[in-house]
């Protein structure tokens, strides 16, 4: 039987301008990039600044390898006519530019949509922008911390009590995939146009991004209240057993019978209080209690072998280490070692979705293909 078909060359042929820095951009563009386009990254003269940020790996960072793998990078200082011309330039020859700058500054660098679209109609132009760009709040700025806090996610989180934070880019992550997915939406109405498809302007926020991850949480706390510790599901929560923690959840009542009864526990259904599902979902707090009860002397393994021989969704709290320990015994090839310009070695994960044996391209160093890409898109500019 022959082999499925991959995906990962789905883009070849189109090129993408990135013009964006941090995360949400770059990491748009180098979605785009792990579907087959190539993906020309133009850095400012000191580099992207997530070359500077976070956890060092090697000479570089491992946010900004991790975002920015499988690019070219050409330094252009764009607040100059001479490096604003030559973008220009590659914009004019890109199927698609990536942008993430402040409401209205590559425009008034001569890089905004409707000045490129009216010398290219076919240019896919995606911005992404902290708030919406046509309100109040446009010209604010915006980072994932602070965009956490104002739409509310902060408020399910654990970290500093009473002060919540996730300590990970999820507003800036989800950003950049909505943003690919409209992306890849927009090429594909162009296509559809035939030779005289014409492109458009993709406008993605951080606010919109998060507003539609928590649609259902913000929908159910303005009809219902807040939730408090009111959970969707009856015995969903997180318990400590002897020696580590589980989380447990179960999305019919039948996986809440058999986890009580995997626990030693189907005589709390003789009770009035959790006698049927509707008492049990009502009463749910109390009934975690009598769960955390008896998971308590219980050793880990014996408890996730107890549940899981019952069929009740499942698993061990791990850290990063433990998750990439098992998923390297569960499921290998998820995490690839990649090789970064200077030898380090960094953990990667091929994009979901895609396939395919090809390795994973390192991210580039700043400027090192500026030679190549002047030659060939003959860029004036010193």
């Amino acid at each position: 039987m022959a082999p499925f078909p991959t995906i990962n060359q789905a883009l070849d042929g189109v090129t993408v301008l990135d013009l964006s820095q941090g995360i949400a951009g770059p990491y748009c563009a180098a979605l785009l990039g792990e579907l087959g386009a190539r993906v020309l990254k133009v850095e400012p003269p000191g580099g992207d600044w997530l070359r500077r940020a976070g956890g060092r790996i090697g000479s570089s960072t491992v946010m900004f390898e991790s975002f920015n793998r499988g690019k070219q990078s050409i330094a252009l200082d764009l607040k100059t006519p001479a490096g604003a011309a030559a973008a220009r330039q590659l914009a004019l020859r890109a199927d698609v530019v990536v942008e993430n700058a402040r409401v209205g500054a590559m425009a008034r660098l001569g890089l905004g949509y409707g000045q490129l679209a009216a010398e290219r109609p076919a240019l896919v132009y995606t911005s992404i922008s902290g708030f919406d760009p046509q309100g109040p709040r446009a010209r604010q700025p915006a980072t994932d911390t602070v965009m956490q806090a104002y739409t509310g996610i902060a408020q399910h989180a654990t970290s500093v009590p009473g002060l919540p934070r996730l300590r990970i880019a999820l507003v800036d992550i989800v950003s950049g995939l909505y943003a690919h997915q409209a992306t890849l939406a927009a090429l594909m109405q162009r296509w559809r146009g035939g030779a005289a498809g014409r492109g458009q302007w993709v406008q993605v926020d951080l606010a919109h991004a998060m507003a539609a991850l928590q649609a259902y949480r913000i929908a159910d706390t303005l009809v219902n209240g807040p939730s408090g510790d009111r959970e969707a599901f009856a015995i969903a929560g997180n318990y400590q057993a002897r020696d580590g923690a589980l989380s447990i959840s179960a999305a019919s009542d039948a996986q809440v019978l058999a986890a009580l009864q995997a626990l030693g526990l189907m005589g709390l259904v003789q009770m009035p209080a959790f006698a049927d599902a509707a008492a049990r979902q009502a009463n749910q707090a109390a009934l975690r209690e009598r769960i955390a009860e008896a998971l308590a002397p219980l050793a880990l393994g014996d408890a996730l072998a107890r549940l899981q021989a019952a069929q009740v969704p499942c698993q061990p709290i791990l850290d990063y280490a433990g998750f990439v320990a098992d998923a390297e015994a569960s499921a290998p090839g998820l995490f690839q070692w990649l090789r970064c310009a200077d030898g380090a070695q960094l953990p990667a994960v091929r994009t979901p979705g895609t396939a395919g044996d090809a390795p994973l391209v390192r991210a580039p160093l700043l400027d090192e293909h500026a030679a190549p890409l002047r030659a060939e898109f003959q860029l004036e500019y010193e």
